[in-house]
This record gives C-alpha cells, sequence and structure tokens, in this order.
C-alpha cells in the first residue's frame, strides 16, 4: 500500500524546503497556479497573520487509477495533500489537489510506481500504510523522494488539475469547514456536497469540554452515522440503533460502497473516530459488520494516533504526529490490487 499512497516524514531543520511547495513547477506548470491560489479561503490563523495556501507543502502523494466522478466516470489521477508548516509540525488543515491523467500518461506514472517500488525493495512489502518507510529512513533528500518528487512534478501540474478539495481550521474554536471546487478555464467553481441539498460547504465542530462529541452543519440527510457524535443520543440509543450507526461509519470507509463523490466531506473524515465514540460510551464496535471492507491480501491495521476528534485527518498530519483513516488504507489497498493487474 505504501507503493501507491505516500506519506512524507516531515523535515527537521536541516530539511527545511525539502518538501514541495504549491508553487512547485513541472513540464504541466505550478502544481496550484497562483490565479487560483488567491481565490481559495484562508486555511488558518497563526497569532495575527492568517494561515494561506502559500503556505502549504504535499506531505502526501496518492495514484488511483479510477477515481468516480458524480456522473459514475473513472478518471486515472494523482492526488496530492498538502497542509501548512509551522514550528510544532502540520497544521490540520489541508489543500487536496486534484490531476487527471490520459491512459497514456497514466501508464507511464505506472511504469514510475515499478521503479519507485525497485527502489523500495523488501522494505514496503506486506507493511501497513504509514510514514513511508524508505523516505523515513534516507530523509527527504535522499534517493526514494527525489524519484517520488520528480514523478509528481512530471505527471501534475495545472494544465490537468481538475479539482481542488479545502479544509479549513477555524481561529480560536475546534471547529473545521468543508468545501470543493472543480477547476475550469474561468477559475473554480464551488461544488455541491454529497446529501445536503446543495450546499457549497460544511462545518464539523468538536464540543468542548471532554469527553467530546461534535455538531455537523448540516447534517447530510438520512445518516444513522450521526447519532455517535451526539452524546446525550448515543447513551441513550437502542443497541439496534447504535449497530446500525456502526455499519455507517463502515460503509463510508469502504472503497466498494462508497466514494468521496457519494459522501459528505465530514462523513468521510469523522467515520472511525465516530465509530471509537461507540466503543468508548456503549462498547460496542460490529467487526463482523458485512459493510466493513475486508481485504486478506494485505494489513490493515493503523497505529492509533491517540488524537480522536481534535484531528480531522485522512492521509497526514496533526503537528508531528502521523493520523492516517481507515479509509486511506482501504483505498490504498483496492488501488495495489488494481495496480498488481495492470498491463
Amino acid at each position: 500500500m505504501n507503493d501507491v499512497s505516500f506519506l512524507f516524514p516531515l523535515p527537521n531543520d536541516p530539511d527545511a524546503g525539502a518538501l514541495l511547495s504549491v508553487s512547485a513547477a513541472g513540464p504541466n506548470g505550478m502544481l496550484l497556479p497562483l490565479g487560483l491560489r488567491a481565490t481559495l479561503p484562508g486555511l488558518a490563523r497563526k497569532d495575527d497573520r492568517v494561515v494561506t495556501v502559500d503556505d502549504a507543502v504535499i506531505v502526501a502523494v496518492r495514484v488511483d487509477p479510477c477515481f468516480l466522478d458524480a456522473q459514475g466516470n473513472c478518471h486515472r489521477q494523482v492526488r496530492l495533500v498538502a497542509q501548512p508548516l509551522d514550528e510544532n509540525g502540520a497544521v490540520d488543515a489541508t489543500v487536496h489537489l486534484f490531476y487527471d491523467l490520459t491512459d497514456t500518461r497514466f501508464n507511464d506514472a505506472v511504469m514510475r510506481l515499478r521503479a519507485l517500488k525497485t527502489l523500495a525493495g523488501d522494505s514496503t512489502g506486506c507493511a501497513p500504510l504509514a510514514v513511508h518507510p524508505v523516505m523515513q529512513r534516507e530523509g527527504l533528500r535522499g534517493p526514494y523522494a527525489n524519484a517520488l518528487k520528480s514523478m509528481v512534478l512530471e505527471l501534475c501540474g495545472e494544465q490537468n488539475l481538475t479539482r481542488v478539495a479545502v479544509m479549513t481550521l477555524a481561529f480560536g474554536i475546534p471547529s473545521w469547514g468543508f468545501s470543493a471546487f472543480t477547476v475550469t478555464a474561468g477559475g473554480l467553481d464551488p461544488e455541491s456536497i454529497p446529501h445536503l441539498s446543495g450546499a457549497q460547504q460544511q462545518q464539523f465542530t468538536q464540543s468542548l469540554p471532554p469527553p467530546s462529541f461534535g455538531e455537523v452543519s448540516p447534517e447530510p440527510a438520512a445518516s444513522p452515522m450521526q447519532l455517535l457524535l451526539r452524546g446525550r443520543a448515543l447513551r441513550d440509543a437502542g443497541e439496534d440503533d447504535v449497530l446500525r450507526a456502526i455499519d455507517d461509519t463502515y460503509r463510508v470507509e469502504n472503497p466498494t460502497r462508497s466514494s468521496p463523490r457519494t459522501v459528505d466531506c465530514v462523513s468521510c473524515h469523522v467515520a472511525g473516530r465516530a465509530r471509537h465514540l461507540a466503543w468508548r460510551e456503549r462498547m460496542l464496535t460490529a467487526e463482523s459488520s458485512a459493510e466493513r471492507y475486508r481485504n486478506e491480501q494485505h494489513d490493515l491495521s493503523l497505529v492509533d494516533d491517540g488524537l480522536g476528534l481534535r484531528s480531522q485527518r485522512i492521509f497526514g498530519y496533526l503537528h508531528r504526529i502521523a493520523s492516517i483513516s481507515a479509509r486511506a488504507a482501504n483505498e490504498s489497498a483496492a488501488v495495489c490490487d488494481a495496480l498488481n493487474r495492470w498491463p
């Protein structure tokens, strides 16, 4: 899985500047052109300064042979995850960049992935999704990291950038905002979020003090998972209702049952953390759920980051703690299987 989804180690001081910024450029132009950056919202605040997209660097790379759009069309893609960095590590805000590839260019990408696998050798064999073990060992200026960054610049740029998704972090309160945009000749067109009656933004706010739950606004229609985010309702609900909500979290994380085009933003980000609330409050897990993704070819285990609802990461960092969701691991396993069958 680490041969199709790549989480860079965060830089230490000697490696400052070793990660690609969103303004890095290759044959296809800048990863995120200045004109589009100027129209995106601020990502967070630091003291008296707004943290913008210009502060973001690429922390993760993902390859997908079939990212489905809202009409069910298959897009061959490279996707980049960018986060701002500060003295504490990574800020819990994100810019997610989507680049479509032609069949010919995607075949080129597969050849590059196979070359990277040769560099990695057994280091990535049968390993769970994590900070990339070879880049962790060699550093951000090592042969593997340089080859991966070269692949990104060769394949990605403004000429084939098709979509941008953003997660912002509110100042002073634990609250995250989600939105996505289609790239057009005129700039960025806001997308409607699935199951939100045309809404183009969604918010998740963590309740305080601990033990924390959360509020979703607007809530997705007919989403059993929402029960798990409400403290009193979760404690008072019948067991069947809680198990139905847990089933919903597994469905959201299962790439054979759902996709980012069929699930609202917050549900995708909080599914695993919401399920943890069901265990904490009711000692229920529903691990045998028919909705749960299973793949015996891969180790789908994940290290618990211990962050709970304090982090909304799917594949990235909060400060210097790697935070990876089951959705990212499950998708990576499915992509790995598809590319193992590639000609």
